[in-house]
C-alpha cells in the first residue's frame, strides 16, 4: 500500500512539473498562423508576426509576442494600421486557479499606431466585426450559465509608442510621440486610473485620468487633469456621463488654465503673436457634451485685469450650428496698449527675419478666391459695456453678426464715443465666384465734434469755440478688392449739409472721383 501512495505521489509531481515545463519546449512559433487567422476573422484585417513567440508558466504564466502588425484598410497610406514592436503579458498563477484572471503586467512596447480617413470617408477604425460580434453572441448564448470571468488589470503599460492622425479630406494631420502610459483598474468595469505623457506638435503633455466604476443605468464620474508643461498650462474636468456609455451626455466643470495667452495659442500652432498676449488667462465654465452638441455655458473669462462671461453652443449636423456670444463689462484700452508698447519680445515670440532674395518678388495680382462654408449656420455677440481709451470712455460698444449659406450679415457694430457722440455699420458680405463684397451702411452723430476731435487728438484750437458743434454723416458703402464706392452721402456741419459721392478704383494706376454739392457755407464763422 506504501509502495502505491508513493508511485501515486511521485506520478502527480511528474505530472505538474510536466505542466509547468513542458510549456517552455513547445515551439509556439509554429501557432502564428493560427493566431493571425484569428485576428483576420475578428477584425477584417490581415495580420503578421515578424518575431517570436514565448510563453512560460514559471514563476508566472507569461506570454511574450515580437513583430506584431495589423494592416490598415487598402489605400491607406500607412501600410499598417498597428505596429508592436513587443508584447509582454505576465499574470497570476494562483488567480487563474480560483476562476480568475489578474493581468499583474501587460506592456506594450513602442506600439505605432496610424490612423487615417481617405478622401472617401473610409477610415482606420472602420472594422469589419460583424462577424465575430454573431460568433460572440453565439457562444455566450450556449455558455450563459457560466459566471463570467472576473478580469482585473494591476499594471498595464505602454513605451516609447505614438499616434498619427491624417485626414486626406481635409488636409489635417497630427503626430503624438514618445508616449507613455500606465493603466490600472481592479476589473475591466473599473474604476480607471490611467497616466500619461507624450510629445504633441513638439511640446510635452501630460494627463491623469480617474474614473467611477462602469454600473447599469448609473452615471459615470470622470476627473480629468491635462498640462502642457512648457506652456504653463493647464486643463481640469471633474463631472460624470449619463447612461448609456460612452454615448450618454457628459457633463461637468470645465477648468482651463495659462500663465501666457501667447504660449497658449504656440501651442496650438499659432506663432509670432503680439507681446501683449503673453499675460495670464482662464476660462471656466459648465461644459455639456451629448453626441451630437457641444456647450460651454455660465463661462467667466480672464485675460489679464480683463474679465468677461460668455457662453458657447455647438449643434452637429447638417448645417452645423454654432452661436458665440461674450460680454465685457470694463476694457482698459490704454492699459493694454501701454503693456503692448512696453512689453519686450522673446525670442519665441519674434519673426524670423525674411530670406535673403537676388531680387525684389513682385505680387501677384491674381486674386485669391475666398469662399465661406456653406453648412455652417453661426451667431456672434459682442458687448462691452465700457472701453477706457485716451483718457474717456466708449460706451455700450457691440458687434452682432451671423454666417449662413455661406455669407455674412453683420447685424449691428456700434459704440457711443465721447463728446455726445455715436457710431454705427450694418452690412451684409458675400462672395461672388471667390471674390468678397461688401454692402452696407454707415452712420454716425455728434452733439459735440469739437469735444471728439479734442479726444482723438486732432487739433481744432485755431477754429472759433462755436463752431465743430453738431455733426451727422450717413451713406451706404460697397466694397470689393478692386473698388470702393461711397453712395448716399449725408452729411450735417453745424448749419451746413452736403450731399454726393465718392468712388475709388483700387489698381495700379488708382482712380478717383468725388462729387459734393453743398447748400450753404458761411466761411466767415470758421475764420480765426
Amino acid at each position: 500500500m506504501k509502495k502505491i501512495v508513493i508511485a501515486l505521489v511521485v506520478l502527480v509531481v511528474v505530472l505538474v512539473g510536466a505542466v509547468l515545463i513542458v510549456p517552455s519546449f513547445i515551439d509556439w512559433n509554429s501557432y502564428k498562423g493560427q493566431i493571425v487567422a484569428a485576428i483576420r476573422d475578428n477584425t477584417g484585417r490581415g495580420a503578421a508576426i515578424d518575431g517570436d513567440i514565448a510563453f512560460t508558466v514559471l514563476p508566472a504564466p507569461a506570454l511574450r509576442v515580437a513583430g506584431l502588425r495589423i494592416e490598415n484598410f487598402e489605400g491607406a497610406q500607412a501600410a499598417d494600421m498597428v505596429r508592436l514592436k513587443e508584447l509582454r503579458l505576465r499574470v497570476s498563477i494562483g488567480a487563474l486557479l480560483e476562476r480568475r484572471i489578474v493581468v499583474e503586467r501587460l506592456e506594450l512596447i513602442e506600439p505605432v499606431i496610424a490612423l487615417e480617413v481617405a478622401e472617401d470617408g473610409k477610415a482606420s477604425w472602420d472594422i469589419d466585426i460583424a462577424a465575430a460580434a454573431g460568433r460572440d453572441a453565439s457562444s455566450s448564448e450556449g455558455d450563459s450559465g457560466d459566471a463570467p470571468l472576473d478580469i482585473s488589470l494591476a499594471d498595464v503599460r505602454v513605451s516609447g509608442g505614438s499616434l498619427s492622425f491624417e485626414d486626406r479630406r481635409s488636409g489635417t494631420s497630427e503626430k503624438v510621440e514618445d508616449l507613455q502610459m500606465a493603466i490600472g483598474a481592479p476589473s475591466l468595469s473599473g474604476p480607471f486610473d490611467v497616466t500619461a505623457s507624450a510629445r504633441a506638435r513638439g511640446m510635452p503633455v501630460s494627463l491623469e485620468l480617474k474614473t467611477g466604476a462602469l454600473k447599469p443605468q448609473q452615471p459615470l464620474t470622470i476627473g480629468l487633469k491635462a498640462a502642457l508643461t512648457e506652456a504653463d498650462a493647464e486643463l481640469r474636468f471633474n463631472g460624470k456621463m449619463l447612461a448609456p456609455i460612452p454615448t450618454g451626455l457628459l457633463s461637468g466643470k470645465l477648468e482651463i488654465t495659462g500663465a501666457s495667452a501667447a504660449k497658449l495659442a504656440s501651442a496650438a500652432g499659432q506663432d509670432n503673436l503680439p507681446p501683449v498676449l503673453s499675460q495670464p488667462v482662464s476660462i471656466e465654465g459648465t461644459l455639456m457634451v451629448s453626441p451630437d452638441a457641444v456647450a460651454l455655458n455660465d463661462t467667466a473669462l480672464k485675460f489679464g485685469s480683463l474679465s468677461g462671461n460668455g457662453a458657447v453652443s455647438v449643434t452637429l449636423g447638417e448645417p452645423m450650428n454654432a452661436d458665440i456670444a461674450v460680454s465685457v463689462s470694463r476694457l482698459n484700452l490704454d492699459e493694454l496698449l501701454k503693456q503692448a508698447t512696453a512689453a519686450p519680445t522673446t525670442p519665441s515670440e519674434t519673426a524670423k527675419p525674411a530670406e535673403s532674395s537676388t531680387g525684389p518678388k513682385a505680387a501677384s495680382s491674381d486674386p485669391i478666391a475666398v469662399e465661406l462654408p456653406k453648412n455652417i449656420n453661426a451667431s456672434f455677440d459682442l458687448a462691452i459695456d465700457v472701453i477706457q481709451y485716451r483718457g474717456s470712455v466708449i460706451r455700450e460698444a457691440g458687434l452682432r453678426a451671423a454666417l449662413a449659406n455661406g455669407e455674412v450679415t453683420l447685424d449691428r457694430a456700434a459704440a457711443l464715443l465721447p463728446g455726445g457722440s455715436d457710431v454705427s455699420l450694418l452690412g451684409f458680405l458675400s462672395f461672388i465666384e471667390g471674390e468678397p463684397r461688401f454692402d452696407g451702411e454707415v452712420a454716425a452723430a455728434s452733439d459735440n465734434l469739437r469735444s471728439l476731435l479734442d479726444w482723438a487728438g486732432v487739433e481744432a484750437g485755431a477754429l472759433p469755440p462755436d463752431r465743430l458743434r453738431g455733426f451727422s454723416y450717413a451713406s451706404k458703402v460697397k466694397l470689393t478688392p478692386t473698388a470702393v464706392e461711397v453712395q448716399d452721402i449725408n452729411v450735417r456741419l453745424d448749419a451746413s449739409t452736403m450731399t454726393g459721392g465718392l468712388a475709388v478704383a483700387l489698381r495700379d494706376r488708382p482712380g478717383f472721383g468725388l462729387r459734393l454739392a453743398i447748400d450753404q457755407m458761411n466761411l466767415d464763422a470758421y475764420l480765426p
